[in-house]
C-alpha cells in the first residue's frame, strides 16, 4: 500500500467519526429552559394595591389594569383600577371602572361612594344624587358621602333631608369640621325660609260720624203756638232836662261851683 493510499484512508476514517459525533449530539438536544409563570390576577392585584398605598397611582395602574383583564368579575381589581385613573386625572376611565366594580359587587356601597363624588366633583348633581342615594341604600358609612348628600338636599331647598344629612355625616365622623359649618349654616337658612314674613294688619279707615236726618228732629207740636213777643206800651215823650254837671268843692269858700264858671261881667 503507497503513501496516497494510507492518507486517503485516514481522511475517510475522519470524516466518518466527524459525521457520527455530530449525528449524536444533534439526536440529544438541550432541554428548553424553564419559563417562569405569569403572575395571578390576585397577584398582580396585590402588587397594584401596595402601590396605591405608597402613593403611586401611576405606577399601579399596570398590575390593576392586568388583573382586572385576567379576571373581569374582580371587583376590587376594577375599584381600585378606577381609584388611580381618577388620582392621575382620567375622569372617564374612572367613571367607567367604578361602575363596573359597582355591576361585579352588589353589597360593595365603596365603589358607588367615590362614584357619587367623583360626579359631583365634576358638577353632574344628578348623577351624584342617584349614585350617594345607592351607596346609601347599601349601607355606606361614609361621613362624605352624607355631606355631599345634605349639600345637594341644600341646592334644591329640602331643608329636612339637608340637617338629616350633615348630623349623620357629623356623627359618623366628628373630626368632619365642613359638615359641622354646614350644618349651622343650614339651619340658619331653613329658619329664615321656614318663619313667614310679618304682614301689616290691612289699614281700615275709620266711619265718619253720620249726620242725623232731618226727621229726626223733634218738631214743635202745632196745637202749641210759639208764645208771642211782649208789647212794650207806648208812652208820651217826656222832655227831660239835662242832668247839670257834677259840682265840685272850691279849696276856698267851701261852696259849691261849677267847674267852669263863666267871667263876671264889668
Amino acid at each position: 500500500m503507497d503513501r496516497f493510499s494510507v492518507r486517503g484512508m485516514s481522511l475517510v476514517l475522519a470524516l466518518w467519526f466527524l459525521a457520527a459525533c455530530f449525528g449524536g449530539c444533534a439526536r440529544k438536544a438541550l432541554p428548553p429552559a424553564p419559563v417562569a409563570p405569569l403572575p395571578s390576577a390576585a397577584e398582580r392585584l396585590a402588587a397594584g394595591k401596595k402601590a396605591f398605598a405608597a402613593g403611586k397611582f401611576q405606577a399601579a395602574l399596570p398590575d390593576l389594569a392586568a388583573a382586572a383583564g385576567q379576571a373581569p368579575d374582580l371587583a376590587e381589581a376594577h375599584f381600585y383600577l378606577g381609584l388611580c385613573a381618577a388620582k392621575t386625572g382620567d375622569a372617564k376611565r374612572a367613571a367607567t371602572e367604578l361602575s363596573r366594580a359597582a355591576a361585579a359587587d352588589a353589597a360593595d356601597p365603596r365603589p358607588l361612594e367615590a362614584l357619587g363624588i367623583l360626579q359631583y366633583e365634576a358638577g353632574r348633581r344628578q348623577a351624584a344624587l342617584a349614585s350617594l342615594d345607592a351607596a346609601i341604600g347599601r349601607g355606606s358609612k361614609s361621613a362624605q358621602v352624607y355631606y355631599y348628600r345634605a349639600n345637594l338636599a341644600m341646592a334644591t331647598g329640602d331643608c329636612r333631608h339637608a340637617l338629616a344629612a350633615y348630623r349623620r355625616a357629623m356623627l359618623l365622623d366628628p373630626s368632619f369640621a365642613a359638615a359641622g359649618v354646614e350644618y349651622q349654616s343650614a339651619r340658619m337658612a331653613c329658619a329664615r325660609a321656614e318663619t313667614p314674613p310679618k304682614v301689616p294688619a290691612p289699614f281700615t279707615p275709620k266711619p265718619l260720624p253720620r249726620s242725623k236726618p232731618a226727621s229726626d228732629h223733634k218738631a214743635v207740636p202745632a196745637s202749641r203756638p210759639a208764645p208771642a213777643a211782649k208789647s212794650v206800651p207806648a208812652t208820651s215823650a217826656v222832655a227831660h232836662p239835662a242832668p247839670a254837671e257834677p259840682l265840685s268843692p272850691t279849696p276856698t269858700t267851701g261852696r259849691p261851683t261849677t267847674e267852669n264858671p263863666s267871667p263876671a261881667t264889668p
